[in-house]
């Protein structure tokens, strides 16, 4: 075996337990976290993998955006959702939410019987969840 070729392969193995090291570090530290909460629910495992790269999806997968509970917690403003029934989360606004009510009547009626983490990947509400947040950010931009 050449100089070039026994280097390659030691810089290969480096490489290769340095992301495993620092996989279970991140895991570690995920799983010790009180954060993100939320987005625990869809994600047990940290990858290195990029899975999602849609604006407003992703703001289902983690609770960030527009949402009162988010906006009160972070700059101090009113966290109540405008139907007046509750701190206004994404899950309100996505399952129970009435000024939503209309859009989740055209989901097919399986999603009642499916919990959050389910439904976050079920392909026939992603649509659905983004439809809502686009109208949601719009409402907010024009009010």
């Amino acid at each position: 075996m050449k100089f070039q070729e026994a280097n390659w392969h030691f810089v290969s193995q480096v490489r290769y337990r340095g992301k495993v090291l620092l996989a279970t570090k991140w895991q570690e530290r995920w799983n010790n976290s009180a954060k993100a909460s939320w987005t625990k629910k869809f994600f047990k495992e940290v990858k290195f993998s990029r899975l999602y790269g849609d604006f407003y999806y992703n703001q289902v997968l983690t609770s960030h955006g527009v949402f009162g509970a988010l906006q009160k917690r972070l700059f101090g403003k009113e966290g109540g959702c405008p139907c007046g029934e509750q701190l206004e989360t994404v899950e309100h606004i996505l399952l129970r939410c009435k000024i939503w009510g209309k859009e989740r009547d055209d989901w097919p009626k399986s999603w009642l019987q499916k919990d959050i983490s389910d439904l976050v990947f079920y392909l026939p509400l992603k649509k659905g969840f983004i439809d809502i947040l686009k109208k949601l950010m719009s409402s907010r931009l024009t009010s």
